[in-house]
């Protein structure tokens, strides 16, 4: 068996019909950073401070972040 985490999920994906590049991608993880280089855009949705700070880091970019709750 496989977990879903990380570049686990881009094969994952992939044998189901949704192989990189994507148009969007969404993550609340920073566990995500392979799914978001292969995606045009991304949004981070309701990320902890250290998720925000390695991700920006890591991409080097700011991120859009998006409140899943008010």
């Amino acid at each position: 068996d496989q977990h879903c985490l990380g570049a686990n999920k881009i094969p994952m994906l992939a044998a189901r019909g949704f192989a990189p590049p994507w148009a969007m991608a969404y993550t609340d993880h920073h566990a995500d950073l392979p799914l978001l280089r292969h995606s045009a855009q991304w949004c981070l949705v309701s990320p902890t401070a250290d998720c925000l700070q390695r991700i920006e880091t890591a991409l080097a970019t700011r991120a859009q972040v998006l409140a899943w709750r008010q």
